[in-house]
């Protein structure tokens, strides 16, 4: 009886078909481009997309703060001792 014949695969396991979502280094993609962001990739544009927003939020809390001192005036120094202890 023969042999069964082993089917051999093409090409090397980076260009052979896979789910490109969670294997992004997959060379699934035109040459010069890639279909998927690495991990680290999103992890670095949460990161930014997390910086610019808190620094949104510090601009406007300056703002805020300044619109209130103009429309208020100054803050008494006494106040801000006595609510920093309530808070520490």
């Amino acid at each position: 009886m023969p042999k069964p014949r082993k089917h051999k695969r093409r090409g090397p396991k980076s260009t052979r078909a896979g789910c490109l979502l969670c294997k992004p280094h997959k060379d699934q993609a035109a040459k010069g481009t890639r279909a998927v962001k690495t991990r680290q990739e999103l992890r670095g544009d949460a990161a930014l997309r997390d910086e610019l927003e808190n620094r949104r939020r510090q601009r406007l809390l300056s703002e805020y703060l300044d619109q209130l001192d103009a429309e208020e005036g100054p803050v008494d120094e006494a106040l801000i001792e006595k609510y920093a202890r309530f808070l520490a």
